[in-house]
């Protein structure tokens, strides 16, 4: 599982990822951009959010009140309900340091559509209470993740005494959803796990992923000729077999890689138009790259990742 700091969030890191993948060095590059800039420029997620979102929030607060813990307490800030075991104090300060100003970068960097239903984020103090919610709510029993979004409740779940970790990767599953309910898995993960660790652009209006502990698992593969094939990275049983952890750090090299061509924000929108005849993202890939085939983006790929400093 991930452990990396994404952002200043101080003893507010989150550790969040989808699903299970292999687990980071003990010890892990920390990102510190200007927090205090991100939230001086944000504002709500109100621009396209339905006049009705907060009662929808009020209404499911009331239901979430109902299976939650009697200790935990609930902030409302829409579209997000947020509850945990912390004080509401505590809480307000996850959402006006962190989740607010993440999800305003996410929006005005890659998402359109504003979401219409809540989301709901559920924080747990401990790994413990973490495992048995999951358990309960959801009937998850593997040992070896900290925190995952649920597509059909808008639901992400997690465990803060994981450690240092990555809201942002779980924040951008949701948005996404809330934009684009389909996108080619490899790339839906691979994006959330390129905000694991960024940086916000200036005035906080947007990130951009940085390089962290899975550009060396990459970069091995590439210098030792074990890269996946475009086939089978974008393969959705292929990509969930097999060598996840490195399925997920060639996924989010490929962000990145699209990132430093400049047109990772274009394959994404292009992608929400082809998804139906493309729902592999390979064309669409092949397009944006201007390139003819798969093999020409596997070439320019393994010879950029080996070009890349090691993290």
């Amino acid at each position: 599982m991930t452990r990396l700091l994404f952002l200043t969030i101080g003893p507010f890191a989150i550790m969040t990822i989808a699903y299970w993948v292999a687990a980071p060095p003990s010890s892990a590059a920390v990102v510190s951009p200007d927090s205090a800039t991100a939230r001086k420029s944000f504002h709500p997620l109100d621009r396209s959010i339905p006049k009705d979102l907060t009662t929808r929030c009020q209404a499911s607060a009331a239901r979430l009140r109902q299976v939650l813990p009697a200790d935990f307490q609930i902030v409302t800030r829409a579209p997000f309900l947020i509850a945990g075991d912390l004080p509401e104090s505590t809480l307000q300060k996850v959402y006006s340091d962190v989740i607010g100003p993440v999800a305003r970068a996410l929006r005005e960097t890659y998402f359109e559509t504003s979401p219409k239903l809540p989301i709901t984020i559920v924080i747990c103090s401990t790994e413990d209470l973490f495992r048995q919610l999951a358990k309960d709510w959801d009937g998850h029993l593997e040992s070896g993740y900290h925190g995952y979004y649920q597509r059909d409740k808008r639901r992400i779940l997690l465990d803060l005494e994981a450690g240092n970790g990555s809201l942002a990767h779980e924040l951008t599953h949701a948005l996404s959803h809330a934009d684009c309910e389909q996108l080619p898995e490899w790339f839906d993960e691979g994006l959330g796990a390129l905000h694991e660790e960024a940086s916000y652009t200036a005035k906080g209006r947007g990130l951009f992923g940085l390089p962290n502990w899975r550009c060396k698992l990459t970069k091995q593969a590439a210098n030792s000729g074990h890269l996946p094939t475009l086939e089978a990275l974008t393969d959705p049983t292929t990509f969930r077999s097999g060598d996840v952890g490195l399925n997920y750090a060639v996924a989010r090299s490929m962000c990145l890689f699209l990132q430093d061509r400049q047109v990772l924000q274009k394959y994404y929108q292009e992608l929400k138009t082809r998804w139906p005849s493309d729902q592999h993202g390979v064309s669409t890939l092949c397009r944006v790259l201007g390139v003819k085939s798969a093999s020409q983006v596997e070439r320019q790929f393994a010879a950029w990742v080996k070009r890349q400093a090691s993290s």
